[in-house]
């Protein structure tokens, strides 16, 4: 791959990263391999769609999850933005839980500094798109990003999956801390962008947008990420 990002860090530490031969390695030692080359910062763990995948979901998604993208990109994020920073152009965002990776490039073509972040199994539809600087395997509970790197923080389709493998009692520490992950690498003006599906709507994909949510509720449960002592 090209040259690291100078935004990217440890999603274990927020140390920096530095290349090695067959991955990155943060000055702390954490290594994460290149895999299908792109950067795996899940460490070792289980794609969380990978049940999915097993059963061919993700296969048959994949033309519908374009087609949906385009839609919320050009009529609601795109739009957003412009009214919200007054121009597209260098504007940086992360889309957290990039899915099959459509919005990257996108979202480029509309001069944002675009990345994209994704827990799941669909790395390999990646490759059509060519972006291994800035697509990344990861958590959105431990995002590889420093503090304050994002102007805006896209989540399309996303929340409602965060923890859904526990019951339902024991959703709230994990939803945390995405949602404080979201808040830590927006910069202080920054922007979060959440979609979630209403389900008091008749048409649901139509209404996928939402704004930022006050966080007070979710922050006092989580403490605060550590940070690098250099």
């Amino acid at each position: 791959m090209t040259a690291l990002p100078e935004l990217l860090a440890c999603p274990t530490c927020l140390s920096t990263l530095r290349s090695t031969a067959d991955g990155v390695r943060c000055v702390r030692g954490h290594e994460f391999p290149i895999i299908d080359g792109y950067i795996d910062f899940l460490a070792g763990e289980r794609p969380q769609d990978a049940d999915w995948a097993q059963v061919g979901l993700t296969a048959d998604s994949h033309a519908d999850e374009a087609a949906g993208l385009v839609h919320r990109v050009e009529n609601y994020v795109v739009p957003y933005i412009r009214q919200s920073f007054g121009s597209t152009e260098g504007i940086t965002l992360l889309d957290d839980g990039a899915g099959y990776g459509h919005a990257v490039p996108l979202l480029r073509e509309h001069g944002i500094d675009a990345y994209g972040i994704d827990p799941g199994s669909r790395r390999d539809k990646w490759a059509e798109h060519g972006l291994s600087d800035r697509l990344f395997s990861g958590s959105g509970r431990s995002l590889p990003f420093a503090d304050e790197s994002f102007d805006v923080v896209f989540s399309s389709g996303v929340l409602e999956h965060v923890g859904e493998h526990l019951p339902e009692g024991q959703r709230g520490g994990p939803c945390a801390e995405y949602i404080r992950e979201v808040i830590r690498v927006m910069k202080p003006d920054g922007r979060g962008l959440i979609a979630h599906p209403n389900v008091m709507s008749q048409d649901i994909p139509d209404s996928r947008v939402g704004f930022v949510v006050p966080a007070d509720r979710f922050m006092s449960r989580v403490p605060p990420r550590g940070r690098p002592l250099g």
